[in-house]
């Protein structure tokens, strides 16, 4: 009775497993036929599509290239202020970096000194005229005397001696007292130049010697010098006129100023000076552009940089900065071809013309320059363009 309890007991577990491992693979059978269904269509519908950029054609204009170089500006005038008479400083006439005039005062020393000198002078003036006008009137008699036969030649000679040293003493005397009031003239510093003034060295209180250490500097602010070091070749048709043929001839003193900071060359100048002399270190020649500078931005020993017209280039090929990549040291550009791959291709970039970049080599007039949508798309790709007429938008 036993045994048959137990071996119901297993045939029943038996029977459970069993169904367990049938509803298990049905399932299966149900996933598997799932996948060979007519969804894998949706599932390939949801592949990713072609990246979509913006293209441009080359635009095909005239253009002037530009030969560029870095130099530095430099003030028209410069000056040390130096104090020509010795005193104490009694006031400083103006603020540290600020703009200052021609006449306007700077510094003032302690003049009461010199004023005592001139009235000093002044005195020793009064007294010489006044021994001059005696010496006169002893002139004047001794001539009648010696007329008069009452005295000999030589006892008027000495008379007459006398009135020109006196009339030499009034000339030292009147010298005198134009060097003491010259000397408050200088007791007070004014500007020599307008321009923008520097750091005082000194305070009030303090005492100046004459001729001794600056005391402030003054630069001029409007214009500016910028100098820079061309090549041999560049500068010899700079001073004599471009090559036949390069179309220069009515900019060959023309030039352009831009900062460090600037993207661009902002600035108009014209070059007015070129050295006679060349360097036989690095084969170049200095020479030196004015620039306006009336917003006086531009400060003296600033890093610039100078270009100047070197040819004109007809038809060249202009794109897009957006459309310029960087290739470690290379400047790279991509092609979209007919058949919508991307192509890369290595381009020799000149200067900018019109807010675009002049393209020496690597492109045809032809070729869908990518200008948008660059970081989306590697060479190879297959891509959907859309070709616009003006890049720049």
């Amino acid at each position: 009775m036993r045994n048959s309890i137990v071996r119901g007991a297993i045939g029943a577990t038996q029977s459970f497993f069993v169904l367990i491992a049938s509803i298990i693979v049905l399932l299966l059978s149900v996933h598997f036929l799932a996948g060979c269904s007519p969804g894998r269509a949706n599932a390939a519908n949801d592949a990713p599509l072609a990246p979509t950029v913006t293209t441009a054609l080359p635009v095909v204009a005239d253009a002037i290239a530009w030969d560029e170089y870095t130099g530095h500006t430099e003030a028209v005038a410069s000056v040390e202020i130096r104090a020509r008479v010795s005193g104490y400083l009694e006031r400083v006439g103006f603020s540290e970096g600020a703009i200052v005039r021609k006449g306007e005062l700077l510094y003032a020393l302690d003049a009461r000194p010199y004023e005592a000198e001139v009235a000093r002078a002044d005195a020793e003036v009064t007294r010489a005229k006044a021994n001059l006008e005696l010496a006169e009137r002893d002139v004047t008699r001794a001539d009648k005397l010696v007329a008069e036969r009452a005295i000999s030649p030589r006892e008027a000679d000495v008379n007459h001696t006398n009135a020109a040293q006196q009339r030499a003493a009034v000339q030292s005397a009147e010298a005198s007292l134009k060097a003491a009031r010259l000397n408050i003239e200088y007791s007070y510093l004014n500007a020599p130049i307008t321009g923008r003034v520097g750091r005082t060295a000194v305070t009030p209180g303090n005492l100046i010697a004459a001729g001794g250490e600056p005391l402030t500097t003054i630069v001029s602010v409007d214009p500016l010098y910028v100098y820079v070091d061309v090549d041999e070749s560049r500068a010899l048709v700079l001073a004599n006129g471009p090559q036949k043929g390069s179309n220069l001839q009515s900019e060959k003193r023309h030039a352009q100023i831009g900062l460090g900071e600037e993207a661009d060359y902002p600035r108009e100048a014209a070059i007015d000076w070129i050295d006679n002399r060349a360097d036989a270190a690095t084969g170049t020649i200095r020479v030196r552009a004015v620039v306006p500078n009336p917003d006086g931005l531009l400060r003296p020993g600033m890093f610039a940089r100078m270009r100047v017209p070197s040819q004109t280039l007809k038809g060249a090929l202009l794109v897009d900065d957006r459309a310029i990549g960087t290739d470690q040291d290379r400047k790279f550009v991509y092609i979209v071809e007919s058949n919508g791959t991307v192509v890369y291709r290595a381009v020799k970039l000149g200067p900018k013309h019109d807010g675009l970049r002049i393209v020496l080599d690597g492109i045809t007039k032809d070729d869908r320059v990518i200008v948008s949508g660059l970081q989306r798309v590697r060479p190879g790709v297959m891509v959907r363009a859309n070709t616009i007429a003006d890049s720049t938008k």
